[in-house]
């Protein structure tokens, strides 16, 4: 046979619900200095293009597996980005990273948050988190929310945890995962 198949597979992962309440988090002023790094700039976009979010989400979340997003038909996504706050972190007009909020009436949920391969170790990520972090209060929010698996970042979960987050659950699922089987002619 020639060609590529996709193999499903069910793979063991831990995922992890957190929550930080209002007060508990670091307060770290992650937005000012961010916003007086060289050429850094925040934006929030409310009903973001489907092609603007997967590209964020693509180019973060492809290290770590993150592919859900893209099998969703195309109207669900369009629905779901309707219910999400998607602030971009941008260097030089470039998006570096990306978090997206989705609101509920006094809690918020922190749904994907991340950054760029080559931004990563240069200081960005606690900063930006913190700032995420500091959105998803906004409107009297009491807490804030967001899931976490052992094949995010290795970092992510303790940055969490700094932020103030606090673990409620921890638990295996089996996720599935496509692998993409090259055949030996290919190789």
């Amino acid at each position: 046979m020639y060609g590529r198949e996709v193999a499903e597979e069910y793979l063991p992962s831990k995922i992890r619900r957190l929550r930080c309440f209002r007060g508990e988090n670091s307060g770290y002023q992650g937005f000012y200095e961010l916003t007086h790094m060289e050429e850094i700039d925040i934006r929030t976009t409310y009903s973001c293009s489907p092609d603007y979010f997967l590209y964020l989400y693509n180019r973060v979340g492809k290290p770590w597996r993150w592919f859900e997003m893209n099998e969703l038909p195309k109207d669900k996504l369009v629905s779901w980005l309707k219910n999400q706050r998607v602030i971009s972190l941008l260097k030089n007009g470039e998006p570096i990273g990306f978090g997206s909020i989705e609101e509920y009436e006094n809690t918020s949920n922190i749904s994907y948050f991340g950054l760029v391969p080559e931004a990563i170790g240069k200081g960005y990520g606690r900063k930006f988190l913190s700032f995420v972090t500091s959105m998803a209060f906004d409107n009297a929010k009491l807490s804030v929310s967001l899931y976490t698996t052992d094949t995010d970042h290795p970092n992510a979960y303790p940055s969490y945890l700094k932020e103030g987050f606090k673990l409620e659950e921890c638990r295996t699922i089996y996720q599935y995962a496509p692998i993409l089987i090259f055949h030996k002619e290919e190789i």
